[in-house]
């Protein structure tokens, strides 16, 4: 019964189209927090939770609290420098 009530109470409480933003949370990083490029051309999420973001100087991996910038163990380098998708 509690599951149903909490599908209910889930299924209704949507966002309204019309609704403003200002009630939802946005947060936004930059060099300052130690985003190494910007602008950001591409975003993707690995299994693990890891955010991989494309961006001028290659692919930079995002775990939630700090930016690491992808080197391949090998020496081996991105086909090209820039990763758009």
């Amino acid at each position: 019964m509690f599951a149903m009530a909490a599908l209910a109470a889930l299924s209704t409480s949507g966002v309204h189209a019309a609704q403003s933003l200002d009630s939802h949370l946005h947060k936004s990083w930059s060099a300052v927090d130690g985003l190494p490029e910007s602008p950001v051309w591409a975003i993707a999420q690995d299994p693990d939770g890891y955010i991989w973001l494309g961006v001028h100087g290659g692919l930079v991996r995002f775990d939630g609290a700090r930016f690491v910038r992808w080197e391949a163990l090998t020496g081996a380098q991105l086909p090209e420098r820039d990763v758009h998708a």
